[in-house]
């Protein structure tokens, strides 16, 4: 909310293992991927990050940019090397990633 108040038109924000959480287009929201097996927990952030700017560089709405960098740093951290989300079970995964409303839910968890 205080970047907003500053003037960011959306907010990202990873939390590790949690949720994401997300501002975007003024709609406070859990980004919320399905859980996979751990193998090295490096690399989610910069990962999510990476393809929020890519989708959103090729004409993408926020909210699917969104759900793809949720998707690539839930599929980094199930492989050993970073950086190496194969792109297919990427955007087969953001088929399954939700943006769950925070007014809805009450609470970030």
């Amino acid at each position: 909310r205080a970047l907003r108040a500053e003037g960011a038109g959306s907010v990202v924000v990873s939390r590790a293992e949690k949720p994401a959480v997300a501002l975007l287009d003024g709609e406070e929201v859990l980004v919320v991927a399905p859980r996979l097996e751990l193998a090295d927990p490096r690399g989610a952030g910069d990962s999510m990050t990476a393809a929020v700017a890519a989708m959103l560089a090729r004409g993408a709405g926020l909210a699917d940019a969104v759900r793809m960098g949720a998707a690539a740093g839930a599929v980094t951290v199930t492989r050993h090397g970073l950086g190496t989300a194969p792109a297919a079970a990427v955007a087969e995964l953001a088929k399954r990633v939700r943006l769950v409303s925070l007014a809805e839910q009450g609470s970030v968890g």
